[in-house]
């Protein structure tokens, strides 16, 4: 699976829910999972979780570990402005 294909989904997903967890981003990017303000089919190929952590900390901001669910839950990342 492309990583910008990816990557335009959490960015769709993360704009109308912000911080949710790892797993919560997984299921809802496979189509496991749907929340009534964002619809994805589902994937021809899924994503590996190596590829979904790549992106995940690569674009997007972690806001906190939960040490009970033992994931992080992840946020846009807002633009830094220039003074």
């Amino acid at each position: 699976m492309s990583k910008s294909v990816v990557r335009g989904r959490i960015t769709k997903l993360l704009k109308v829910k912000p911080n949710l967890f790892t797993g919560q981003i997984y299921d809802i990017i496979h189509g496991n999972v749907t929340i009534p303000e964002i619809h994805f089919n589902r994937l021809r190929v899924g994503v590996t979780r190596h590829e979904l952590s790549t992106v995940l900390g690569r674009y997007y901001r972690k806001v906190k570990y939960d040490n009970k669910h033992k994931q992080s839950r992840w946020t846009l990342r807002e633009a830094v402005k220039k003074e």
